[in-house]
């Protein structure tokens, strides 16, 4: 006698429906961190139809290191569960799509003016070019670092004059020719020029201007390594400390400023690694950091800037 008895006759319909909701309830109850599906063949050898309406249900059971437990499917069972075979791919979960604009970084970026008044006798930058720290812009030419460069020399002549002065009454002192009063008077008359030429030495260098230049020329020059973005100045124009000459920025690192809206205000933090991309370069990735998210929502828009 048969070790089994024969199962009735099932429909296919209601075979289908019992099928699929064992095969969900076998799914939920195994726990696989990574969820493993390893397809078999129903079965080896010619097994009767008896065998197969007795058990369609997916089989449970450990791998072959003893791990995680494994689910098996027949081919009836795959056909109806609705799962899809195929390889898995990455999502990014991270992406924010947001409006924002690229501007300088304020910490690399000079407007740069005359510092007294003048006139532009020579521009020696265009816009665009790239220029080093100390290079020579425009050349200007000024009535005041002419007089203070007046003064220098006038400065440089009367130190001679004292130094010698002072070396004479030293020596007759020494001969006790002249008077120790007079020795001191001359070394005092010394301290007053050489005060008066670091005077006339450090007003020429704050107005820019070289101390072996000639007359009221002084120049403009870049304070580091950029590139001249932009130019308002014209050969023959006067002007003064307000005005803005040329503006160099270092174009190697620039700020990108963002309009975050408040919803995703929890995906944003400062000092957070970004990746970003623009329209104009899909292809493109380019690495920053936020260094500044805002402490307000702007009332118009409902956005924070970062």
């Amino acid at each position: 006698m048969s070790a089994h008895t024969l199962a009735p006759p099932i429909d296919r319909s209601t075979q289908t429906e019992w099928t699929r909701a064992r095969l969900l309830r076998f799914l939920l109850l195994v726990a696989v961190p990574p969820l493993i599906l390893l397809l078999t063949a129903c079965g080896e050898g010619g097994g009767s139809d008896d065998d197969d309406h007795a058990d369609d249900s997916p089989q449970v059971g450990a791998s072959e290191e003893g791990g995680d437990p494994v689910v098996h499917l027949d081919s009836a069972a795959l056909a109806v569960s609705g799962v899809v075979v195929g390889t898995p791919e990455l999502v990014s979960a991270g992406f924010l799509p947001v409006t924002g604009s690229i501007t300088y970084d304020q910490n690399r970026v000079s407007h740069i003016g005359p510092k007294t008044q003048g006139r532009v006798v020579e521009l020696t930058a265009e816009v665009g070019s790239r220029v080093r720290r100390g290079q020579v812009l425009a050349h200007l030419e000024s009535p005041e670092v002419g007089a203070t460069r007046a003064d220098l020399h006038e400065a440089e002549a009367l130190l001679e004059i004292a130094q010698e002065n002072y070396d004479r009454e030293e020596r007759l002192e020494a001969q006790g020719i002249s008077s120790r009063r007079e020795l001191l008077d001359a070394e005092a008359e010394l301290r007053r020029v050489q005060a008066r030429l670091a005077s006339a030495q450090e007003r020429l260098r704050v107005l820019g201007a070289d101390l072996h230049d000639e007359g009221g020329h002084f120049d403009v020059s870049a304070p580091y390594d950029g590139i001249v973005v932009e130019r308002h100045a014209g050969r023959g124009e006067v002007v003064d400390p307000a005005d803005q000459l040329f503006t160099v920025a270092d174009l190697s690192r620039l700020w990108i400023e963002l309009d975050i809206y408040e919803r995703n205000l929890s995906r944003v933090r400062r000092d957070q690694p970004v990746g970003v991309t623009t329209v104009a370069w899909p292809g493109r990735v380019f690495p920053g950091r936020i260094v500044y998210v805002a402490d307000i929502v702007d009332p118009d828009r409902r956005t924070v800037r970062a």
